[in-house]
């Protein structure tokens, strides 16, 4: 049984302390897909392209989460709470085992920084499938696998 490495990614709202401006965010939504030219790694951009699932994407949103209010929980905590949300919602969301995914698929995961849950109280975490290669199609329950 293959065991997913799951890919921890925090949102980055703001390019460098002083510098930047801060960036509205669109949140993405269940059942959207992202084109490779998406720019989730490190400097998130505000409004990733979205594209049909039945176009070429590489990503594939299957959860979006609200982690518990509170002060911010720091980094690893953060990580942590972000990463048990997004596997314990996979299966029922797609109808695969987390722990059993096919060669070329993974998980990823989207928390806010600490400065988007201090000053916005966003508590969102995103939760997508990320493919090695583009492809067509929905992954899970309903779609191809």
């Amino acid at each position: 049984m293959r065991r997913p490495l799951l890919t921890a990614l925090v949102v980055m709202l703001l390019a460098l302390p002083g510098c930047a401006r801060e960036v509205k965010y669109r949140s993405l939504e269940v059942g959207q897909c992202l084109p490779a030219s998406a720019k989730i790694v490190g400097r998130r951009e505000a409004a990733p392209p979205i594209v049909e699932c039945l176009s070429p994407h590489l990503y594939q949103v299957y959860d979006v989460s609200n982690l518990p209010k509170g002060p911010f929980p720091g980094v690893d905590e953060l990580d942590h709470m972000a990463k048990q949300a997004c596997v314990s919602t996979f299966e029922s969301a797609l109808g695969v085992d987390a722990n059993a995914l096919p060669d070329g698929v993974d998980l990823l995961y989207l928390a806010p920084t600490e400065s988007s849950w201090k000053s916005h109280k966003d508590r969102q975490v995103e939760c997508l499938v990320v493919f090695e290669t583009e492809r067509t199609g929905r992954f899970g329950r309903g779609g191809d696998l």
